[in-house]
């Protein structure tokens, strides 16, 4: 069993004097028919990049040698292959810097399960990030790298994973002073950018419309 993509080998172990003579078969239609593998003739056959087109095929070795032609069956192996998800990370409205009052969400849209047991992580600057559903807002204050990866595992313990491309969302350079939301009910948000970072600091001084500080 192995995800699509990966390489499967099968392995025989014979003795024999004289030397060995392998030669794998495949059959396509259950064990029905067997038809000889091209080039297969080796203690081990290794099928790479397998896709899931061959998942069922059984694979056997026949051992002869120069003396003894008629040759001994190996028992048989069954290839199964399971598919690999894909998962998507998007993000509406599409802004790759965000000025203070703006939000994006970001959402990850996984491929169906193939009927292993599915399972979605998600990153923030390559940490753990939890997430509840396949949603997440962002604001200016959680600007970085984004990332969400997918797993499907199967009852016997194997799984198959992959990762979205990142996204990256920065904070815009304004020389503007935002104060949000608009109206408010007295409780708001003063927001500045500021390029000297936490090694500097401002003082902000604030009015009402009565001209109380």
């Amino acid at each position: 069993e192995i995800c699509a993509g990966g390489n499967a080998t099968f392995t025989v172990a014979g003795t024999s004097v004289p030397a060995i003579i392998y030669q794998w078969q495949v059959s396509t239609d259950g064990g029905t028919n067997w038809a000889n593998v091209s080039g297969a003739n080796a203690a081990s056959l290794t099928l790479n990049g397998v896709i899931t087109a061959l998942s069922g095929n059984r694979y056997r070795c026949l051992l002869s040698n120069a003396t003894c032609t008629t040759p001994a069956v190996s028992n048989t192996g069954i290839l199964t292959v399971r598919a690999t998800p894909t998962i998507s990370l998007t993000q509406a409205p599409v802004l790759s810097s965000l000025l203070p009052g703006q939000t994006t969400t970001l959402t990850a849209t996984p491929s169906a399960s193939t009927g292993g047991t599915f399972s979605t992580t998600w990153t923030y600057n390559l940490n753990p990030l939890t997430v509840t559903g396949n949603t997440y807002t962002v604001d200016v204050e959680h600007t970085g790298s984004y990332q969400v990866g997918v797993r499907e595992t199967w009852i016997s313990g194997l799984f198959c994973s992959a990762l979205s491309a990142p996204i990256t969302i920065d904070a815009g350079v304004s020389s503007r002073l935002f104060i949000f939301p608009t109206p408010n009910d007295g409780n708001f948000t003063v927001s500045y950018y500021n390029n000297g970072g936490t090694a500097t600091q401002r003082s902000l001084v604030i009015f009402d419309s009565r001209g109380s500080q």
